[in-house]
């Protein structure tokens, strides 16, 4: 070959580079073909016009050129490379792992293979061989920050947040300019609701590279979080303008809109959301919790399935897989001599508060027997239903049944809508007094609660303040019991309470049958948006709940009282995170229904 054929080559290879980096890849295709029609055997254009074939899918041509690399090269470590990746994007995943491993018995001090390799393991769902081989590309590489990035990386996906954390803050000090570690972080620190932090880490991820999509995402996530809804819509909207096409993006936007409170447009982007991937599983129930808020019922409740889909529920489908394997109960099916098994999943309140169907079932199939299968805290308390046949707790052996279903999909199979949600005055009830309280009659007796479950990701936003409750703790006119159960019983202690001003019951509240027969003795219950309120309402008892600005689904929007409980009342936020003027209101509520005065501060 003539020097001046090298020349060309050289030239026309850079050409063809620029192209490529450039993003066209047209006019790359073009030249990389006209420079093998030089030189067939020019490893770097082989191995360049092959990553753009696997681009295109065209995987057949990638192949080619890749065999004919190898065939040249058998050991180059490039065309190695990019064969893995292209077996990976065929999910020819076995494949893949051989050739990075022949690769490695080449350059067994080569890093990036081994990084290589465990993220081909990480892709099969093997994370302890992953998070080993990073282990070791570190090993070899001590500032790879890559590995380090993606050692984090399977923290976030093993829900160890604060782990992960730790990860990308020395993967962070080892290259400040990598923006992966800067938007992988920020996503880690919005997990464990160090929401300021996450926001500045994002900020300047999006400083350093301001057309990484990624960073605009998470920010919005965040600003969400911090109630900066504006600003959040912003983020998202320009994470959708450089990925016009990205159903999550879509879906982020209409989370944004709800919170706003603009229903319209969040559904609308919700469903667009959809259209772009119609097996999104968050999208699907996002929309469905935004359907139920706004009254459209039997079409939430149909969105409402796609929970069993939630990464959230697989640990639940693992561990009952044994149920899940049984018939799903249909009403097309046989009924007669059958026993169908009623399974609870989620929290204690969305049991008690499905629990009514029921009801129903044993109304429409008379002649099939009803197990529920609950947690053991409810047990004795469902044991009291008369139209169940038999209650086992999740730890007891389970005896025959034909058929299952959920708890939680029993609206779904009646098709309820607002006008056909089963309206019952009570529909569970205590007969013994499993715990007497010392009630003075010509006292107001109310119970109290203002916590919740510490495992709901809304905990924060649902709590309410007990120091708040003071002009009632302090009246000459009413008892207070305190019905908290959990961390946030811890409140009393921390104020300094003494027994006059509310008696803690905490300690005693064993089982929900017993708080049940508690809140039989009481006037009223007054309670945060948590599971004694669906236990109160239940039992055809007066409660008050206290709500914030956009509440759970159940409790709709701007109602002042319950479609699902006649004797619940709702007192709302008027603005997100202002609970003063929800107090005042229930304070107001008290004077006039026990005509009494309650002095404010």
């Amino acid at each position: 070959m003539s020097i001046s054929n090298i020349t060309n080559i050289d030239d026309l290879f850079q050409d063809a580079l620029q192209a490529h980096k450039s993003g066209d890849k047209a006019k790359a295709c073009t030249l990389y073909e006209e420079l093998l029609g030089i030189d067939k055997n020019h490893m770097l254009t082989l191995c360049n016009l092959a990553i753009i074939y696997k681009s295109e899918k065209n995987f057949s041509k990638a192949l080619n050129l890749l065999n004919r690399a190898l065939a040249i090269e058998p050991k180059n470590i490039l065309a190695l490379k990019n064969f893995a990746k292209l077996y990976q994007s065929i999910k020819a995943n076995d494949k893949a792992i051989d050739v990075l491993e022949f690769a490695i018995s080449i350059e067994p001090k080569d890093a990036s293979l081994y990084n290589e390799l465990a993220i081909l393991y990480e892709g099969v769902g093997n994370f302890d061989k992953a998070f080993e081989i990073y282990k070791y590309a570190i090993k070899l590489n001590p500032k790879f920050v890559k590995a380090y990035n993606n050692i984090g990386v399977i923290l976030y996906k093993q829900n160890r947040y604060e782990k992960a954390v730790e990860i990308f803050e020395i993967a962070k000090e080892i290259s400040p300019s990598y923006i992966g570690t800067y938007v992988n972080l920020g996503a880690s620190l919005n997990r464990v609701k160090r929401y300021e932090d996450a926001k500045v880490v994002l900020e300047k991820a999006i400083e350093l590279d301001p057309k990484n999509s990624g960073s605009y995402v998470n920010l919005g996530n965040v600003l969400n979080k911090l109630n900066e809804h504006e600003r959040a819509l912003e983020c998202h909207q320009k994470a959708l303008k450089m990925e016009p096409n990205s159903s999550s993006s879509y879906a982020n936007i209409a989370i944004t809109y709800k919170n706003l409170r603009d229903f319209k447009n969040s559904k609308d982007a919700f469903l667009k959301a959809i259209e772009l991937n119609p097996t999104s599983v968050n999208a699907h129930f996002d929309l469905s919790t935004l359907l139920l808020l706004t009254g459209e019922f039997e079409r939430g409740f149909k969105e409402y399935e796609w929970r069993f889909k939630k990464s959230e529920m697989l640990s639940f489908m693992s561990e009952n897989k044994s149920i899940l394997q049984k018939t799903r109960f249909k009403k097309v099916l046989m009924s007669e001599g059958k026993t169908l098994l009623l399974f609870g999943e989620q929290g204690f309140g969305d049991n008690i508060q499905f629990v009514r169907y029921a009801k129903l079932l044993k109304e429409d199939y008379p002649n099939m027997r009803i197990i529920l299968q609950c947690r053991e805290e409810l047990k004795s308390l469902f044991k009291e239903l008369s139209y169940v046949d038999e209650v086992k707790s999740r730890d007891e052996e389970l005896p025959h049944f034909d058929y299952q279903l959920s708890l939680m999909s029993l609206p779904y199979f009646f098709k309820t809508t607002k006008d056909t949600i089963p309206k019952m005055p009570s529909y569970i009830e205590v007969k013994e007094r499993e715990l007497s309280l010392d009630v003075d009659k010509k006292m107001i007796n109310i119970g109290l609660v203002w916590g919740g479950s510490n495992t709901n990701e809304n905990h924060t936003n649902r709590v309410l303040d007990l120091k708040k409750f003071m002009p009632i703790l302090n009246h000459k006119k009413i008892n207070v019991f305190s019905l908290q159960v959990g961390e946030d019983a811890k409140g009393i202690k921390k104020l300094g309470l003494k027994d006059e001003q509310i008696v803690d019951l905490g300690d005693k509240l064993s089982d929900f049958k017993t708080t049940a027969s508690v809140i039989k003795q009481l006037d009223l219950v007054i309670s945060s948006d948590t599971s004694v309120a669906h236990l109160a309402g239940s039992l055809g008892a007066n409660v008050w709940v206290m709500l914030q600005f956009i509440p759970d689904w159940r409790w709709m929007m701007d109602r002042k009282s319950s479609l699902w409980y006649p004797s619940m009342k709702l007192f709302r936020q008027s603005k997100k995170g202002e609970w003063n003027d929800v107090y005042s209101e229930v304070f107001k509520a008290l004077e006039k229904k026990f005509k009494i005065d309650i002095k404010r501060d």
